[in-house]
């Protein structure tokens, strides 16, 4: 079951820098929706992102012009919306949007995710059908996140798994 809210943006906690967005522009023909990423933010006051392009050509869009900003945040869809307060083409295509009164969201998960960075070993065994003892050996990993139906662990990118 999702889990719709509003709530009041707690200072930036939701906001990253290099978080991608999803720019919706309410003047856009069919409510077209261009790729973005943040680029920075004054709480309470303002958002910079980089200025969408489109067939090689920024977005078409004017100071005051009101467009939905969406995104994904910590297993979150989360969207608001937002007017274009400035713009700049040089030296970067930058737009600054107004810092969200409010926030939706949408919880993806049925469950909860806890959030944490936790050190773990794992030992992963290596039954041979020739072999009377199978043979273990331990990888270290990172555990991102814990829920009560599964957990999220990173492993090093040279991990290889023994067959079965």
């Amino acid at each position: 079951m999702a889990d719709h809210g509003s709530l009041a943006p707690q200072g930036g906690s939701f906001l990253s820098v290099g978080l991608p967005l999803q720019l919706c522009f309410a003047e856009q023909q069919g409510n077209a929706q261009y790729g973005s990423s943040l680029l920075g933010w004054k709480t309470g006051d303002w958002l910079v992102c980089e200025w969408p392009y489109h067939l090689g050509q920024p977005v078409p869009c004017q100071v005051n012009d009101p467009c939905l900003v969406r995104y994904m945040f910590d297993g979150r869809f989360i969207g608001y919306p937002s007017v274009i307060r400035d713009q700049q083409l040089r030296p970067f295509p930058f737009l600054f949007l107004a810092f969200p009164q409010s926030v939706e969201e949408v919880a993806l998960r049925k469950h909860a995710r806890v959030s944490l960075k936790e050190p773990l070993l794992i030992n992963i065994e290596d039954a041979s059908r020739c072999a009377r003892h199978s043979v273990e050996r331990v990888v270290g990993a990172m555990m991102h996140d814990l829920s009560l139906t599964g957990c999220c662990v990173a492993l090093p990118s040279r991990t290889a798994w023994a067959p079965g």
